[in-house]
Order: C-alpha cells, then structure tokens, then sequence
C-alpha cells in the first residue's frame, strides 16, 4: 500500500471535506477488512522529501489535531506510520513500513 505523505494537508477529489491522508487511512482500513488475514503488509510512506518541505509551513497538528509530536519528518513519520500500524495490528496483521522518495 502506497500513501504519499505530502498530500496531508490536502482534501480528497471525491469529498473536498474530506482530508486525502485520512481518506488513505480508512482506505486501507476497508481494505484490510476484505483481503486475505494471512498477508504481510507493506506500507510506502512515499515522497517524504516533499513532505519534510510542507511541514516547515503547514503543521501537521492542522490535519491530526490530537498530533503533540514535533513538526520535524522522523516525528510526523513515526506518528502518520503509527496510524497505519495500528489499523493493521487491531486486526493481527504484520506490517512492514518504508519511507520512499518516488515520483
């Protein structure tokens, strides 16, 4: 599963209430709800390199309100993962997270 980090202060095409890293999120919840149990999961936590640039102007904290973390890319990194990890261990699945600067 690929997410791009630098769209998390952006909304989603679909429903412009709707922010495009939570639109992921419950993406990938949906999707592990119907895919098999048994499966390694890999997450791409992709274009970091963009994403460390927006953090200097947009907080994380205006997307994830409950974020107390720094706005540096190893916190907001570890923090965005951890949502995704633990969509995936609520429901026993191993995941395996990558941080990826693709185009």
């Amino acid at each position: 599963y690929c997410v791009a980090l630098s769209e998390y202060n952006l909304m989603s095409f679909r429903d412009i209430h709707t922010n495009r890293l939570h639109y992921s999120l419950n993406l990938f919840e949906s999707l592990l709800d119907h895919t098999d149990s048994n499966s390694t999961l890999v997450l791409y936590l992709n274009k970091v390199d963009l994403f460390e640039t927006k953090l200097e102007k947009y907080p994380l904290k205006a997307c994830f309100p409950e974020y107390e973390g720094l706005d540096t890319l190893e916190d907001a990194c570890q923090y965005i993962g951890g949502k995704f990890k633990a969509v995936a261990e609520a429901r026993g699945r191993e995941i395996h997270i990558h941080l990826t600067c693709a185009t």
